[in-house]
């Protein structure tokens, strides 16, 4: 048993080296693009100077529900209506406040679980006080998806 637990770690661990990996890839990826992307000639920090992090958080998924949010469920803390579209086109991710510091609002965030890679998020809303330490919570259409991705932990950073 001891011997299950032990290799069910190991195994998780390298699916999140693999998703560091992925990140790294994405990045360069991502960084290339932009400086293809360049019409005039800039001065470009050097890449020594860009500081990329990436961070192991704690990720639950919510849905736009009073029992879920406070008594505006459909306005995000930036004040975005998600009324205006159907909320499975929106990318959302709200963040706790010791992530919030990293990942200030209306940022970029790329998400990473160690099954799949969800890609690119919108920092719209912030998570209860009542939350410690580095977490986020990905917006989510219905409960039913929201209960599928349960608590997992995954890999953010920035784009």
């Amino acid at each position: 048993m001891q011997k299950d637990l032990d290799y069910n770690r190991k195994i998780k661990r390298l699916g999140f080296i693999i998703a560091a990996i992925v990140w790294t890839i994405a990045l360069i990826f991502s960084l290339t693009n932009k400086k293809a992307d360049k019409v005039e000639d800039k001065p470009v920090a050097k890449q020594e100077d860009v500081k990329q992090e990436i961070f192991f958080v704690e990720a639950t998924a919510y849905t736009a529900s009073e029992e879920e949010c406070d008594d505006t469920p459909n306005i995000t803390a930036t004040n975005m209506d998600l009324r205006t579209k159907p909320v499975d086109q929106w990318k959302i991710v709200a963040v706790s406040r010791g992530l919030e510091k990293k990942f200030p609002m209306h940022s970029p965030m790329f998400i990473i679980t160690d099954s799949a890679i969800l890609g690119e998020y919108q920092v719209e809303d912030r998570m209860s006080h009542k939350i410690k330490g580095m977490a986020i919570d990905i917006l989510m259409s219905t409960k039913e998806e929201a209960l599928e991705f349960g608590n997992q932990e995954v890999v953010v950073g920035r784009i």
